[in-house]
C-alpha cells in the first residue's frame, strides 16, 4: 500500500509515466541511451563511476537521480529521496550537482525520463 501511495505521488502532469517502474523495462533504456557511453565498464569511467548492471545502479539510486533530473523533479520526490539519502538533516541532493548529467552537449533526459528516474529511486529501485 505505501508503494501504490509513493507511486501516485507527485504525478507528473501530461506525461506517461508508469506508477510502478523497474530496472528492467524502464530504467535500463534510459540508462544505456544516456549513460553508458560514459559509465561502462571498460569505457571512460569518467570520475570513475560504472552504472552497467542493475546492482551497481541501485545502489547508487539516489545519486543517479540527484545528478539526472532537474531540481523540480528532485523536489517532488524529496520525502522519498530524503531517506535513502541516510539523512534527515541534509536535502536529499545537497552535496551532488542536480542535473549536471549527462554533461555538456548530450542531450538532457527528457521529462518523462527524469520522472521515471525519481520514481523508480523513490519505490526502492525494483529490478
Amino acid at each position: 500500500m505505501v508503494l501504490l501511495l509513493l507511486a501516485c505521488a507527485a504525478n507528473p502532469p501530461g506525461t506517461d509515466v508508469p506508477a510502478m517502474p523497474t530496472y528492467t523495462q524502464d530504467v535500463a533504456p534510459i540508462v544505456e541511451e544516456h549513460c553508458l557511453r560514459c559509465h561502462v565498464t571498460g569505457g571512460p569511467r569518467r570520475g570513475g563511476v560504472v552504472v552497467d548492471s542493475y546492482e551497481v545502479l541501485s545502489a547508487r539510486a539516489v545519486i543517479n537521480t540527484c545528478v539526472s533530473v532537474n531540481p523540480d523533479v528532485v523536489d517532488a520526490h524529496a520525502d522519498s529521496l530524503l531517506p535513502l539519502a541516510g539523512s534527515q538533516d541534509l536535502a536529499p541532493c545537497e552535496s551532488w550537482d542536480v542535473f549536471s548529467m549527462p554533461p555538456g552537449a548530450m542531450p538532457r533526459l527528457t521529462e518523462d525520463e527524469q520522472w521515471i528516474l525519481a520514481r523508480w529511486t523513490a519505490i526502492g529501485a525494483p529490478e
